[in-house]
């Protein structure tokens, strides 16, 4: 474009209208809900998006970096997500494409994590956990043009939301809506912000608006059916761009897991390791096999269905053998006993019985498989557990678990069948974690004095009050 008159009306016509910038000066071709996002962000200084996944989110908050960069004069845009992957390899991916397409419109250059067009006028992302909030204050345009990003918002420490919100003349913040305890869940309630929700339900490819490619198709779908269970609080927050405003009676609310969790490759293992072994019938549900490291680093997970107790006892004595696991606990109530007594005989004092139905260590607990589980839930809120991967049915397992106060005055979780009941499956990935945490817990306690260990502190935020309105499940 030459310096004309012409090219000034353009400027401030695009300046207002980011979707129009998006088609006629990046070439892109919108769906409705991208339409949507970059509508609101032109009109509102404060806009949350919560989205499912594939609907194009980081995609567009691409756009927005290239298109403040370019309609607003001495402006600056800073750009953050919780992990360097989200930064690096996802937002800057798309601003560094987007940036050469239109480099010829507004020089400048692009090094690493920063687009500079001149010493007063720049993009710049990095890691938020990395990231001192005091050094935000040098953000601040004299123009009143700065551009705060926030990619997984939900991630993004307090103290980066507190730093931007003194800078920021324009803020937008996006990602899946994870826990409602977080300043990004309040976004979509506060008036000041202009909140819109996108679940991947309404992804073009589905709705028959047009096709995208990268965007939510029917196999996506299917897919995340299977691997976080329709209608759990795992799926209505990665699939339906909901927040799951989990109840005081779910155990393990989802962020907990989330904040930890971790790709096999990120682990570095720490032996010795821990496993623990839900036994399932033959042809029905699965056996499964969790492993913990001494840090309490989820390492594995090996599941198989169909087997008779014999193939079961064989595969678990080879797993013990190749991982040189120090301590397994097995499920030895029902079939899973002549599987413990087998898997004893072999290994002596490497196995520990498990009996979900029986008495707690401690009159809090209703039996013992209350006792375990709130075990995980305290290790994850007090940094015990440090790396959990999402496979199989575990976080929707963790995270779907309820627990009430029983007529006694006992915690106690809600039982397998009304659980298999609500979700579909039997919790056998869950069950399996909590005995290996519980093996890990012994350590090397003399699995002969196993009832010495004991902890009955109830979580503080436990107390009969909460839980008496409804006791329906646990009588």
């Amino acid at each position: 474009m030459e310096l004309t008159k012409s090219r000034t009306e353009k400027l401030l016509m695009l300046r207002n209208n980011p979707d129009l910038f998006s088609e006629k000066v990046l070439g892109n071709k919108l769906w409705s809900k991208e339409r949507e996002m970059l509508q609101a962000i032109g009109k509102y200084n404060k806009v949350a998006i919560g989205s499912g996944h594939k609907i194009g989110k980081t995609f567009t908050l691409a756009d927005i970096v290239i298109w403040y960069l370019t309609c607003f004069p001495q402006s600056k845009v800073v750009t953050t997500a919780p992990t360097g992957r989200q930064v690096k390899d996802l937002l800057w991916s798309e601003i560094t494409t987007k940036y050469n397409k239109v480099k010829h419109l507004i020089g400048g250059r692009c090094i690493s994590l920063r687009i500079e067009i001149d010493t007063d006028q720049f993009a710049v992302g990095f890691k938020s956990e990395d990231y001192d909030p005091n050094a935000f204050q040098g953000y601040h345009s004299q123009s009143g043009h700065t551009c705060v990003i926030f990619d997984e918002a939900c991630g993004v420490p307090k103290a980066i939301w507190d730093a931007a919100a003194g800078i920021a003349d324009k803020w937008i913040v996006a990602g899946n809506r994870l826990n409602a305890l977080t300043d990004f869940e309040r976004c979509f309630t506060q008036p000041s912000w202009k909140s819109i929700v996108i679940s991947s339900l309404e992804s073009p490819n589905l709705t028959g608006e047009c096709y995208i490619p990268g965007l939510a198709t029917e196999v996506d779908i299917q897919n995340w059916k299977e691997r976080y269970i329709e209608d759990s609080p795992l799926y209505n927050a990665h699939v339906k761009g909901e927040c799951p405003h989990e109840g005081l009676d779910t155990l393990i609310p989802l962020y907990m897991l989330e904040r930890i969790e971790k790709l096999k490759e990120k682990i570095k293992p720490e032996p010795p390791f821990y496993g623990g072994l839900d036994v399932a019938a033959s042809g029905a549900d699965i056996s499964v096999m969790q492993i913990l490291d001494s840090k309490g680093q989820h390492i594995d997970r090996i599941a198989w269905s169909k087997k008779t107790t014999t193939e079961t006892e064989g595969r678990a004595k080879k797993i013990i053998r190749e991982r040189h696991l120090k301590g397994v606990v097995v499920d030895a109530d029902g079939l899973g006993l002549g599987v413990y007594q087998e898997l004893a005989d072999t290994f002596q004092n490497t196995v520990i019985p498990y009996h979900g139905s029986g008495s707690s260590n401690s009159d809090a607990y209703h039996n013992r498989r209350t006792e375990i589980w709130n075990w995980v839930q305290r290790d994850l809120e007090n940094g015990g557990l440090s790396a959990i991967q999402d496979i199989g049915y575990l976080f929707a397992d963790l995270s779907g678990i309820k627990q009430g106060i029983n007529t006694k005055g006992e915690l106690q979780l809600e039982e397998k069948k009304i659980y298999k009941k609500r979700l579909g499956h039997s919790p056998d990935d869950g069950d399996a974690f909590v005995m290996a945490n519980m093996a890990r817990k012994y350590g090397t306690v003399n699995y002969e004095n196993k009832t010495e260990i004991k902890e009955d502190k109830l979580p503080e935020q436990f107390t009969l009050a909460e839980f008496a309105s409804d006791l329906g499940d646990f009588k």
